[in-house]
């Protein structure tokens, strides 16, 4: 287990040792001069939903690993791309910090590690590297003490020789019979990105993936508004979905199709049909939309999904809400093949075997401006200056000519056709003089009421 607190590097240390572990050799006793690999199969269990080595954020996962890992956590956002990495099981806390929802988190962290035991009946000597998340006060420390106590680690790595002496003590009393190693902090030469800003490389590298080419993980330069939507029928007679369930503090039926319009939620497969059935009970609908969800229970809060029933899939970002049709129209880098299998696997009672869950999932702002940067861009071009300089471009933007031209400044393609208007929901550029004190801002206290009981402005 490798803990410590923000930018210690422990991702690092755990890439370093997963890749000695894969390609140091051990000299055969029985026939010498022959060597093998130290082991064959390494298991990563990835704690950190803030900033996760092989999977998008907000997530855990537990992955087995072949070969060596090469580059930073955006270069591999997805496992399953190649037969070197490959996703065992993950589940969604739908939030970048466990501090919402501890017991959930403990309870999806503790049946990652049943699955481990499970790999250990066909790899004996498999080993097993956990990646805690940067927070080590308070309930996290609580957190860490159960992992500890519960999963017998062999080797507690602390990557830092600084911290407070008590926390250390208790950690290495909890550790038992476990090693218990401290390593200097990495200090970083140059200024590096903040974590937020990691975040949003992993989620662009992520919703971009295109097709594997060869075995291996490749990209698609388009904007990401430009790949073809999917479609989730919600309707009563034959849904795709069986409803979405709002993590942590719950939104009230007027507000729920506003607070999902635009946001990233976690598509959540479900396993067992009994469970499918209660799921299914108890659902009920808004009003206005006729939007499938789970109301809250008598703390206000909603139960979230049972980690030995159900796996997180993959993310989607709701584009809009067709109320007409009664679909939501989505994009995600899932292939639209694997949703529709997903779709058709009923269970025998007709449920479907999916669910949407939002939690406190970042806002992906990096998916709205895509279009103005790439707009940018071609303007600065058209104008002699350096394509490289997008910031730059943006900022000298004063008027929503970008937004009336569509995806090409000049208005026409190649071939002189007048290129189409372009939408971009939740977007408003500001105007020449216009203070940020004037842009919306998005209130955790969205829709409830203050002491007066009048409702807040938005």
């Amino acid at each position: 287990m490798v803990c410590g607190p923000k930018g210690s590097g422990k991702s690092t240390f755990g890439r370093v040792l997963l890749n000695h572990m894969l390609s140091c050799l051990n000299v055969r006793e029985d026939e010498p001069g022959e060597s093998k690999p130290f082991t064959e199969v390494v298991c990563w269990l990835d704690l950190d939903p803030g900033q996760p080595e092989f999977s998008p954020p907000g997530q855990v996962s537990l992955l087995y690993i072949r070969k060596p890992v090469f580059g930073p956590p955006f270069t591999h956002p997805l496992a399953d791309t190649s037969t070197s990495i490959r996703s065992v099981r993950a589940h969604s806390i739908a939030a970048v910090s466990p501090k919402d929802d501890p017991e959930h988190y403990l309870a999806c962290a503790q049946e990652l590690i049943g699955r481990y035991h499970k790999i250990l009946n066909m790899f004996p000597k498999c080993p097993l590297i956990v990646n805690c998340p940067g927070w080590v006060l308070g309930t996290a420390l609580e957190l860490m003490i159960q992992l500890l106590r519960t999963t017998k680690m062999t080797d507690l790595v602390y990557m830092s020789e600084a911290g407070n002496p008590e926390i250390i003590e208790i950690l290495k009393t909890s550790a038992g019979t476990a090693t218990f190693t401290r390593i200097p902090s990495t200090f970083l030469v140059f200024p590096g990105r903040t974590p937020a800003e990691f975040r949003e490389m992993q989620y662009i590298s992520y919703f971009h993936q295109d097709e594997p080419v060869r075995g291996q993980l490749a990209w698609s330069a388009n904007t990401f508004l430009e790949k073809p939507p999917l479609k989730l029928q919600y309707g009563r007679a034959n849904p795709d979905f069986l409803g979405i369930m709002t993590l942590g503090e719950h939104v009230t039926d007027e507000f729920l199709s506003m607070v999902i319009d635009g946001c990233l939620l976690a598509l959540v497969a479900v396993e067992d049909d009994e469970y499918a059935s209660a799921l299914h009970r108890t659902i009920i609908r808004t009003a206005n939309e006729s939007l499938p969800y789970w109301p809250p229970n008598q703390m206000g809060l909603s139960t979230p999904p049972d980690p030995s029933k159900t796996h997180v899939i993959g993310l989607v970002l709701i584009l809009r809400i067709e109320v007409d049709t009664q679909e939501l129209i989505v994009r995600t880098p899932l292939s639209a093949d694997s949703i529709k299998k997903e779709i058709r696997a009923r269970f025998k009672a007709g449920h479907p075997k999916i669910m949407l869950v939002r939690g406190r999932y970042e806002t992906p702002g990096w998916c709205y401006q895509e279009e103005l940067f790439r707009a940018a861009g071609r303007k600065g071009k058209s104008k002699g200056k350096s394509a490289e300089v997008v910031e730059g471009a943006v900022g000298e933007l004063e008027d929503l000519s970008i937004l009336e031209t569509g995806l090409d400044v000049c208005g026409e393609r190649k071939g002189g056709e007048v290129e189409e208007e372009v939408d971009l929901p939740w977007v408003r550029q500001l105007k020449p003089g216009e203070g940020a004190e004037k842009r919306w801002k998005v209130r955790k206290d969205f829709g409830k009421k203050n002491q007066k009981g009048r409702k807040r402005k938005n």
